[in-house]
């Protein structure tokens, strides 16, 4: 067996966790993003807008957090309902809810 180990120069990820919830309140929810910069592979897309929003994944061309931020809050903040789930729920398909696959019983 032949094992090696190559770095890829066209991706390198970094996983964020959101704490996400009404400014009013304590309460909030758990939500990951790995956040990915794409080097060559979607740079046309990023430049175009800025990132591409993949379910999960955000994808940038370079690192510049206060950008990253502002699109992340932004994305947030488009997200609206009559209830937390709801919310949630809807905030789930930018990160990986920590309950998004959970079934009451």
């Amino acid at each position: 067996m032949r094992f090696s180990l190559e770095p890829i120069d066209e991706w390198f990820s970094v996983r964020l966790r959101l704490i996400v919830g009404p400014e009013d309140s304590s309460g909030a929810e758990s939500f990951d993003l790995p956040h990915l910069f794409a080097s060559r592979a979607k740079k046309k897309e990023c430049e175009r807008a800025g990132f591409v929003l993949g379910r999960h994944r955000l994808i940038v061309h370079e690192h510049n957090f206060l950008p990253l931020r502002q699109i992340i809050e932004k994305l947030v903040r488009s997200c609206s309902g009559k209830t937390s789930q709801e919310i949630a729920e809807k905030v789930g398909r930018i990160g990986y809810w920590e309950f998004e696959e959970y079934e009451s019983k």
